[in-house]
């Protein structure tokens, strides 16, 4: 048993799950719910709230129930660490989105309105997911659960194995 995942992880997510819950009622009152920055902000609280259910939820059921819900089936394998590896790297692009609106925002101020529309954002944000769903997709065929003494999700399938090699991590 690991302590400090044990004990801290649901202390994380209960503070987690408060803190975005309320920027997204914040970021979604009227008055805010206009400009691209919210809408942002928005989609990386619900990114972060996902990343805390999918990614946190499962180390700590792990942690203090030794019981890993990736090892149930083949499904549950593959589309758990699809959706956690997407998540986790949603959130990123969108703070980079977040960072390149605030740049535009600051340096063109007279092209802002044209450059940061809803529409766009809208656009970047949809691009953003597409472009992670094909980059996370190999999940679907490379992981699968491993025979051992005990069921484990594993990505050491000849299909990984040739895409860790391929993409310089192996």
């Amino acid at each position: 048993m690991c302590l400090p995942t044990t004990y801290g992880s649901p202390i994380l997510i209960f503070i987690g799950t408060i803190g975005n819950v309320l920027s997204i009622v914040v970021l979604l009152r009227p008055r805010l719910r206009k400009s691209t920055t919210m809408f942002y902000l928005t989609c990386l609280s619900f990114g972060d709230l996902f990343t805390l259910y999918t990614g946190l939820l499962r180390y700590w059921i792990h942690s203090a129930f030794k019981v890993d819900d990736r090892n149930l089936s083949n499904a549950a394998c593959t589309v758990h660490a699809f959706f956690v590896y997407l998540l986790l790297d949603f959130t990123v692009w969108v703070l980079v989105a977040v960072t390149v609106d605030r740049c535009i925002s600051v340096s063109l101020p007279f092209r802002v309105k044209r450059l940061c529309s809803m529409k766009r954002s809208r656009m970047v944000v949809t691009f953003i997911l597409m472009m992670l769903f094909f980059k996370n997709m190999h999940f679907f065929w490379t992981l699968s659960l491993v025979e051992t003494l005990k069921h484990s999700c594993d990505g050491s399938s000849p299909e990984e194995i040739h895409f860790l090699h391929l993409f310089g991590r192996g």
